[in-house]
């Protein structure tokens, strides 16, 4: 069985070393949706459930509060005459090498992945990740191209 959530957060970012418009500064409106895939809980406080939504939303929530509303610096903005004007700002340095949304996807992935679930539900793995940049524009990290052996 699967489960999804969505939530969103607003940041800004800089693709550095892009040739078009997303060189420049701009933000977006974020959306991230989550995806977990576990066997259905037939006793206790989930029963019936795979996890509780309210379990997911305490470790994304978490992790969306160190980028919402900030400027999401990348390796490839540091040492910017930007990185270094928003310095002691609303940054969140990022260990990515730019802030695509293909980079953020396994991010999120990464990050969610290092709360895990299992104390909640042993059984319960996340299975993808997208954020969607625009309504139009996303990416996914799945863990069966990342992880062939998962």
């Amino acid at each position: 069985m699967r489960i999804t959530k969505q939530y969103g957060f607003e940041a800004a970012h800089r693709l550095e070393s892009h040739d078009g418009k997303c060189a420049n500064l701009h933000g977006h409106s974020y959306r991230v949706e989550v995806v977990f895939a576990g066997n259905v809980n037939t006793a206790g406080p989930s029963s019936g459930m795979v996890v509780d939504f309210g379990d997911v939303s305490r470790v994304v929530n978490a992790i969306i509060l160190d980028v919402d509303h900030r400027f999401l610096c990348a390796e490839d903005n540091v040492g910017t005459e930007l990185e270094k004007a928003l310095k002691g700002r609303e940054l969140e340095y990022l260990d990515i090498t730019t802030s695509t949304a293909e980079n953020l996807a396994e991010w999120f992935a990464t990050r969610i992945q290092h709360f895990h679930l299992s104390p909640i539900s042993p059984a319960v793995t996340l299975e993808s990740v997208t954020v969607w940049e625009t309504a139009t524009s996303s990416a996914t990290w799945q863990r069966h191209l990342t992880n062939p052996d998962a």
